[in-house]
This record gives C-alpha cells, sequence and structure tokens, in this order.
C-alpha cells in the first residue's frame, strides 16, 4: 500500500504562519490500480487544526483541469476529527479503467453550516502505467 501526506489549508483570514503552504497545490503520481491512501491534515492559515465534527471532506479526480465531472469522487474518514486529520483509500478498482496520464484532482471542505472551501486547489495528478512483473500472466496457482 501506497501513503501520500497532503496538507491542505482553510483559508480562514488569518496571518499565515511559518510552515503552512502558501500554495496547498501537490502533484500527485502513482500506478493505475493502485492501492492508495491519501492522509491530509486540515489546518488554518495559522496553523491550528481544523476541526472536522460536523464537517466532510470530498476528493474528486477530473480528467481535466477545467471538468466539472468527477471520474472519480471519494468522501474522507475522518481519522482524527479533533486534530483535522483525515485520509482517502483508494483501491486498485477505482483507477483500472482510467487510462494512465495527467489528471487533476481538488479536495473540498464542507463545514457544519454548508460552507464550502478548496482546501487543496485543483492540482495534477499522474496516473503512472500499471506496474507488471515480467513474464507474469495471470495469477499464480494456489501453493
Amino acid at each position: 500500500m501506497l501513503f501520500l501526506d497532503l496538507t491542505g489549508v482553510l483559508e480562514d483570514g488569518s496571518p499565515r504562519d511559518y510552515g503552512v503552504p502558501a500554495n496547498p497545490r501537490r502533484t500527485l503520481s502513482f500506478p493505475v490500480g493502485s492501492d492508495v491512501t491519501l492522509r491530509l491534515a486540515l489546518v488554518t492559515a495559522s496553523g491550528a487544526a481544523v476541526p472536522l465534527a460536523g464537517g466532510s471532506l470530498l476528493f474528486t479526480l477530473k480528467k481535466r483541469f477545467s471538468d466539472t465531472d468527477a471520474q472519480v469522487s471519494r468522501a474522507a474518514t475522518l481519522d482524527a476529527p479533533s486534530s483535522g486529520l483525515a485520509s482517502f483509500r483508494f483501491g486498485p478498482t477505482d483507477t483500472k479503467n482510467l487510462t494512465s496520464g495527467q489528471y487533476a484532482y481538488d479536495i473540498w471542505y464542507t463545514d457544519a453550516d454548508g460552507r464550502r472551501n478548496a482546501v487543496v486547489p485543483t492540482s495534477p495528478l499522474i496516473l503512472e502505467p500499471a506496474l507488471t512483473l515480467v513474464g507474469q500472466v495471470g495469477t499464480l496457482p494456489p501453493p
């Protein structure tokens, strides 16, 4: 399983703290059909953890930056809601029908009052060709 860490920033008007990314965009890359977990830490511009209780996070994968329809979307699992930690898990079947190439993704946070904010703005995601072993054909017989 592959783990990728992201920082999402909820722009709340507070002054930016040292260590909080001014641009939370990050290019992601993994092979088609991978088992991937994206781990997200959601913070304010001042670096405080955003409490996630009552809110939700949504990851969307689109073919192009300008697309409005998602190829894949996933609601977050809230791992430590009071600390602003969440994750998005993608299994091999989530991307197996997509071709390798460049896509775009974003992550949106909707708070308990229904306000929606892009916490990771539209960013590149590269699906690499699926990995295969040399000489691998089908599945191995049971031992």
